[in-house]
């Protein structure tokens, strides 16, 4: 696949990365392991520009400076010091992947993961139907000409904090610059795997209107369609691009794909009632009694009144008595009743309208031009689940006390009164005699209202408007100021949600009968309802930035850049009544929020040349060195952040071979909802923990404080870089890199389960490492004295006080390698045949979530662990696996206006280890995977028959040509049972045709 940047009008290069090859196993194998061997190693892919022909002796070649992502100092067309990957629309569209941007980088980059359309399932409250990309399954800053977008305001209820790629049009993008190293030195926060930035078209001139189609034949005939006009004048002075799209995906449900459908994990199921035993004494009657009984056939509900018990139901034959829950075999026929794969999505759906208008206007030449653009997007997006679980318990003073510890019961409690007219258990078969709560038997009926799924629906409008002046001092100085005023407003609605209240009010007055499979027609009106949350995020930013040549050494000019940025950052949301007050059956309180923040910064860059290749030294034709700093002062507790970074090209003998590294620091800061979110104190859950003593305490509780943590730090990391570009003379056209990363990110923002807490400050005292999550007295008491063990089991239960906010926690280490290989065969009679291949390695992916425990291995693995650790990381999380490597290949010929492409995807073996850590599971293997993709495309003008016809390209391929479908991992992916982010998606073989014409 292409690669291409302009250089100046004088020299243009081209590049080729990675495009896929997916096959049958065997050759997939094979293929993989010639371009492992062909890269001498583990690596990854990343596009180089391919050797251009050296000038003759009475040629001169120029080369005008360009600033790359990862530096604001101009380079001349060089092999640069950092890992840059460049992608151009032609890229994209060889990708076979026209509809969003991480699905396009996920496929051909093997360093990039995130979640996107599949958060269907996985992540709807924490994404809220966005899209958010990871490099190296670490934190990424997203740009979009090199600035800022708003964040998704999905944070505004705790989820994550992310630039949503979905409003990124595909039709507005010029190239995208890929930075696999951690850059905040330049950029500040966010960049600790790298930094991904998004360059718009501009200076455009004449128009394109592109039209795709795709559909799969597999089971759902999933299809997807696009259409957009690109178009520009300009007159010299005045350039003025824009550019339109429309974007639309269908949902895909699990019933569509063999690997999940049927999927069994539920026992809230219409006509099942559990009965249990309240009482803890092994010696009262009661004790360890969970029965499970079901509607017979041909019942609809059980007679009303509460007249009898249920072994009188039994013997009647209302309900049959399928054996304890707490038997396995039987837990498992109750769920095997409900197919869940039927309504939930997998995938789900999009709708996207987009506008940019891009302009740039030289007032006075070079010396002063104003600059700007507008990029607008509307999203929609819906995914959707099973109805509402619901599982009330039989109230009287007894139950409630039994069940829940208070009577009456709180606000939002799910509970059936006895005397409701349906219920058809008296109150003495279940109290038993007791009142207190000691002893007797409780009911929870198990439901669901089948016909009214839940639809998770966003309706998410970004808007980003940027205008500056930029001009030139001199020859050598230049300087740029600009505004970027961004906003992302996200009105997300919750379809299918029970009141509580109108709930217990309908079991009340008989409207609803919980214990019936089917409702009467009209009994849930009044009790489903919607949930809204109205949610903005803005990021106005004014910056400015100046560059230059300093002064002049033997070896060429010390460059030199520093730059300033103001921004102020807010983050809201709104929630219906119902949300905030926990009124929704089973949904998450969302509190109204309203926060903002602002980021003072300042950066400068110097580069040194040491040697320079008109005067090279033994062993050294070229080299130059790079420094880098950056200063951030956030506003609150946050404080400020430094972060230094440096980097060395060398070339040993000629520009053939250049060798490359870096090292750095860099940070991600904390969120706003995590700093300055609701709190919330009361009683802990309920903890069992072994006292000094000796004695076990079971289930006892102490007093807690949970949520957000004013005090939060930045969570900070250590990169290095270490790598080579190869492109040797002897062979014309063939360009091989490779990278060498290690990453260790400390402070990790997470909670500490509160049975870790208690049991550690009981063993260890002051010495605990989680000492200072214990106070004593009241919330701000003094904290554990010395290092004597006892401190909790001797005090009082309600004297202890944990505060299990979040904290700065856990840690990351990653060691791994990228490379690429990049060969273009011109041949005089059979066209032009280009071979790119891109890898992946991950030597070590290691995971510490407390400062208690060991690091545990992750490379080659599929777990619960490496899920949630992203997610803390990075607000996001893409499922846990992290393979030890993968592969995208691809070979394209060119001939008398025909390209054919044949792209390749493979990823290895992986061992599903569940929750992993301490507690992982056996090992399960999990299968490779592969995908093969193929297409062919015909530009019209080759038959030279009219202009009117010289503008028309027409292309055809298949995606997943095979249908190969994700392998399955069920210990760790309970939901989905597959990580279809990581095998390419859910659609399985799609058949698509994209037209295009310039005019």
């Amino acid at each position: 696949m292409n690669r291409k940047y302009l250089l100046s009008a004088w020299a243009h290069r081209s590049t080729w990365a990675a495009s896929a090859f997916r096959a049958k196993r065997p050759a997939a194998f094979i293929l993989s392991a010639f371009m492992f061997s062909a890269l001498c190693g583990p690596v990854r892919g990343q596009a180089q520009p391919t050797p251009t022909p050296a000038p003759t002796d009475d040629e001169t070649q120029h080369l005008q400076a360009y600033v790359v992502t990862g530096s604001n100092i101009a380079n001349a067309g060089e092999a640069l010091s950092i890992p840059v990957s460049i992608i151009a629309p032609s890229d994209i569209v060889n990708s076979g992947v026209e509809t969003n941007v991480l699905d396009v980088l996920r496929k051909i980059s093997p360093a990039i993961s995130g979640i996107g359309s599949e958060n269907a399932t996985i992540a709807t409250g924490g994404q809220d139907g966005g899209s958010q990309i990871l490099i190296h399954n670490l934190p990424t800053l997203v740009l979009v000409n090199g600035r800022r977008m708003a964040y998704d305001p999905v944070d505004g209820s705790g989820g994550a904090e992310f630039v949503d790629l979905n409003a990124i049009p595909l039709a507005a993008i010029d190239r995208i610059e890929v930075l696999s190293d951690g850059s905040s030195a330049i950029y500040g926060a966010d960049a600790i795997g790298g930094v991904v930035n998004v360059l718009l078209k501009k200076d455009y001139n004449g128009w394109e209107a592109d039209a795709h189609y795709g559909v799969s034949d597999t089971t759902g005939h999933y299809s997807e369609r696009s259409g957009s006009l690109t178009g520009g004048v300009s007159n010299g002075n005045t350039s003025i691009t824009v550019s339109l799209e429309y974007t639309q995906t269908d949902p895909i449900v699990e019933a569509d794909r063999p690997y999940i459908n049927p999927f069994y994990a539920t026992t809230y199921v219409p006509g099942i009632l559990e009965v249990f035993g309240l009482t803890t004494n092994p010696t009262t009657a009661g004790y360890g009694y969970d029965e499970a009984f079901q509607l017979v056939p041909g019942v609809n509900a059980p007679p009303g009144g509460g007249k009898y018990t249920i072994q009188q139901l039994v013997s009647m034959g209302v309900y049959k008595d399928l054996g304890s829950f707490n038997n396995p075999g039987v837990l498992s026929s109750v769920e095997q009743i409900y197919n869940l794969a039927n309504n939930e999505y997998l995938q789900q759906s999009l709708k996207r309208q987009s506008a940019l208008v891009n302009m740039d206007h030289q007032i006075n030449g070079e010396k002063l031009e104003a600059f700007g653009y507008m990029l607008y997007s509307h999203v929609d997006t819906k995914s959707g689940l099973n109805a509402q679980p619901l599982f009330p318990f039989i109230s009287d003073t007894n139950a409630n006390l039994g069940n829940i510890g208070v009577n009456p019961l709180p606000s939002g409690t799910e509970y059936v009164p006895v005397n409701a007219p349906t219920n058809p258990l008296s109150q003495a078969s279940l109290d038993q005699g007791y009142t207190d709560g000691s002893g007797g038997y409780s009911a929870y009926v198990h439901d669901r209202f089948e016909g009214s799924p839940r639809l998770f629906l966003n309706d998410n409008q970004a808007l980003t408007v940027v205008g500056g002046l930029r001009g030139k001092i001199n020859e050598d100085w230049s300087w740029e100021v600009a505004a970027d005023l961004s906003r992302y407003q996200d009105d997300y609605s919750n379809a299918g949600l029970l009141d509580t209240n109108n709930l217990i009010a309908a079991f009340v007055d008989g409207q609803i009968n919980p214990f019936a499979i089917n409702q009467a027609s009209g009994a849930t009106n009044g009790v489903l309802g919607t949930a809204f949350v109205n949610y903005l995020s803005t990021n106005n930013t004014f910056d400015g930035l100046v560059r230059g040549k300093i002064f002049e050494l033997p070896a060429g000019a010390v460059q030199f850049s520093a730059g300033f940025s103001f921004s102020r950052q807010n983050l809201t949301s709104i929630p219906d009544n119902n949300t905030a007050n926990d009124l929704w059956v089973d949904s998450p309180t969302i509190l109204p929020f309203n926060r903002n923040r602002t980021i003072t910064s300042a950066s400068v860059e110097i580069e040194f040349p040491i040697v320079d290749r008109s005067h090279p030294l033994p062993g050294i034709y070229s080299m130059a060195f790079d420094a880098a700093g950056r200063y951030d002062d956030y506003s609150g507790n946050v404080g400020s952040s430094k972060v230094p970074k440096v980097s060395l090209k060398y070339q040993p003998i000629d520009d053939q071979l250049t060798l490359r590294a870096s090292a750095g620091k860099s940070f991600i800061a904390p969120q706003l909802y995590a700093l300055y979110g609701p709190t919330q104190t009361g009683s802990s859950n309920q903890i069992t923990y072994t006292g000094a003593n000796g004695v076990a305490y079971d289930n006892v509780q102490f007093n807690a404080t949970t949520g957000s943590n004013p005090n939060l730090q930045p969570s900070t990391a250590t990169t290095w870089d270490a790598g080579f570009v190869f492109t040797p003379k002897a062979i014309p056209n063939l360009s091989i890199s490779g990278d060498y990363f290690d990453t260790t990110q400390h402070s990790l923002i997470s909670t500490v389960d509160e049975n870790t807490i208690i049991q550690s400050v009981e063993n260890q005292g002051a010495a605990s490492p989680y000492a200072a999550q214990i106070h004593f007295g009241s919330a701000n008491g003094p904290g554990p004295t010395g290092n004597t063990p006892g401190q909790i089991s001797s005090r009082p239960l309600s004297s202890i006080y944990i505060f299990d906010a979040e904290v700065n926690i856990g840690a990351v280490a990653i060691k791994g390698y990228d490379a690429s290989l990049v060969y273009a065969l011109p041949t005089k009679d059979y066209g032009k045949f280009e071979l790119s291949s891109t890898i992946t390695v991950y030597d070590s992916y290691l995971i510490q979530i407390l400062p208690s425990q060991n690091y545990y291995q992750y490379a080659g693995h599929v777990s619960t662990i490496a899920s949630n650790t992203e997610n803390e990381s990075s607000g996001g999380g893409e499922g846990g696996t992290i393979p030890r490597w993968r592969t995208y290949t691809s070979i394209t010929w060119q001939d008398k206006g025909f390209e054919f492409l044949a792209g390749q995807t493979f990823v290895p073996k992986v061992t599903d280890v569940g929750t992993g850590g301490a507690d992982e599971s056996p090992g399960l293997s999990v299968a490779s995977f592969q995908q093969w993709d193929f297409a062919l495309s015909y530009k019209m003008s080759a038959l030279h028959w009219s202009h009117w016809t010289d503008g028309l390209k027409v292309r055809v391929g298949v995606n997943n040509a095979f249908d190969y479908q994700p392998p399955v991992a069920p210990y760790r992916l309970e939901d989905t049972l597959a990580d279809i982010s990581t095998y390419n998606g859910a659609i399985g073989r799609m058949f698509y045709t994209d037209i295009s014409y310039k005019f």
